[in-house]
């Protein structure tokens, strides 16, 4: 039993065990530092972009993740309809001024017959005037409304 006692004192197994670790020499180096997470990243402000116009896009000029400043182009919208709303206005304006050109001339030649034209046919003279002038007003505002919403198809930021 003496033996099995001196047995257990010299192996002593309360004791913990001896760990092996490897030993490394240190010397000066570079040190990068290298952060490998798993997750998604977030922006702290985004913001959705909508066009105030429909259509097919045509271009995209950037991309996830860029950083863009305020009128810079983001997208382009095919404008083909609104090209040809904006051509039908310019056709529709300049037949109005030929027809303003046409009413002043008319009415130049009717108040130069002075007290041989009846006063009705000047005054409807004066009144195609006044009308064709308003004509071209109001086909001047339909060409600006068709050249803003022609705008409208370039998306800024």
């Amino acid at each position: 039993m003496l033996v099995g006692i001196c047995a257990l004192v010299w192996l002593q197994p309360w004791a913990p065990a001896v760990m092996e670790v490897a030993v490394e020499t240190v010397a000066p180096e570079q040190v990068s530092r290298v952060l490998a997470v798993n997750g998604r990243v977030a922006s702290e402000v985004s913001i959705e972009v909508r066009p105030l116009v429909s259509g097919p896009v045509l271009e995209v000029r950037v991309s996830e993740g860029d950083i863009v400043e305020v009128g810079h182009v983001l997208a382009l919208i095919d404008p083909a309809t609104q090209d040809a709303i904006v051509r039908q206005a310019v056709a529709g304006l300049d037949a109005a001024l030929v027809g303003q050109t046409n009413a002043k001339s008319t009415y130049a030649r009717t108040e130069a017959l002075g007290t041989n034209a009846a006063r009705v046919v000047l005054e409807d003279a004066a009144r195609a005037v006044q009308t064709a002038a308003q004509e071209v007003s109001r086909l001047t505002a339909l060409l600006d409304q068709a050249q803003i919403a022609l705008t409208r198809f370039t998306i800024r930021a």
